[in-house]
């Protein structure tokens, strides 16, 4: 799966991330599938029938919490926003939809065609029906029209931030591989590894190739990090991109093409970074570009925010004993 994809959908679609919770769990004894349709049939078997009460205890318990999840911050947001006179149209619902559809095409850089097939591929492995889109979408629209009401500061780009964003978009970025890691001797041994014995390899163009299919190799077998099984490149990181470790942001600023990081601490863990290559800075984003695309990023954060808080702070009583344990669980 292309990361970037993936990484268009996480951004677009804030699924409620898990947070400490002030939900009380009872025991109440509500009968397992009393709310599920109950004796419903919903399959045949053979010449029997399978009802919700047959599948419930298993639903529950595998898939529970994040439903639950969905349907609390639904509920919340659904009051939230008439206490703030918001009504979200057809049209605002519509508006999610080709934005997701739109950041992955752009960030992936395919045709229209080639986007929607990878979307409806990402859906299915999110398990992402009609049911459950359509309400991610209403859901996001909801999240989206809250946050611009009640802080529109927070999600308006400042002068500092458009310029940082400038930077990061047009100024020089670099093309590298890099290697993940949670040990430190790991880290070291690769890095020997990779600088190893070049015996008959001249040195040049043909060395700084071994050198990368030395590191893209032990990037694919052993590196921790998403782009493993792209050998570890990314195509174009920023020097100054907040979101890129110092330690590697540091590094990019003095390896030439070919050569090889020192062992760096990065996170929780260690990383070794590869120059393949430079690209000086060059205008390619235009500012108002720029502003939305920022605009948007603060968007999501403030979003991402909101649900956390929502869900949080609900007081959700869990009372189903299935459901209970996929709760405590997630």
């Amino acid at each position: 799966m292309n990361p970037h994809v993936s990484r268009a959908l996480i951004l677009l679609m804030p699924l409620v991330i898990a947070a400490c919770s002030t939900a009380q769990h009872g025991q109440g004894n509500a009968r397992p599938g009393s709310d599920a349709g109950g004796g419903r049939p919903v399959a045949a078997l053979r010449g029997s029938l399978l009802t919700w009460n047959d599948l419930h205890p298993g639903l529950a318990e595998a898939a529970g919490a994040a439903a639950l999840e969905e349907a609390v911050l639904d509920r919340v947001l659904a009051e939230r926003a008439a206490q703030l006179a918001i009504t979200v149209d057809d049209r605002s619902v519509d508006a999610e939809k080709q934005a997701l559809s739109h950041a992955v095409e752009t960030e992936a850089a395919m045709s229209a065609d080639q986007a929607a097939t990878q979307l409806e591929r990402l859906r299915r492995v999110r398990g992402l029906g009609p049911a459950r889109f359509d309400a991610l979408l209403l859901r996001n629209a909801r999240l989206r029209a809250i946050v611009r009401a009640e802080s529109p500061a927070d999600v308006t780009p400042s002068p500092e931030q458009i310029e940082q964003e400038d930077r990061i978009a047009n100024g020089e970025r670099c093309r590298v591989r890099v290697f993940f890691t949670p040990s430190q001797a790991t880290c070291s041994r690769v890095r020997d590894a990779v600088l190893g014995e070049r015996s008959g390899t001249p040195t040049g163009t043909d060395a700084a190739l071994l050198t990368s299919a030395r590191f893209a190799d032990a990037a694919v077998r052993e590196s921790s990090d998403p782009s493993a099984r792209a050998g570890g490149l990314l195509d174009a990181v920023s020097p100054s991109d907040p979101a890129v470790p110092e330690a590697i942001r540091r590094s990019l600023g003095t390896l030439q093409p070919g050569e090889v990081s020192p062992v760096l601490v990065a996170g929780n863990g260690f990383a070794l970074v590869l120059m393949e290559s430079r690209f000086p800075a060059g205008r390619t984003v235009g500012r108002e570009e720029l502003e939305q695309r920022l605009r948007t990023k603060l968007e999501r954060l403030a979003m991402e925010r909101l649900a956390r808080e929502a869900v949080a702070t609900s007081g959700v009583s869990v009372l189903d004993p299935s459901l209970a344990w996929s709760w405590e669980s997630r």
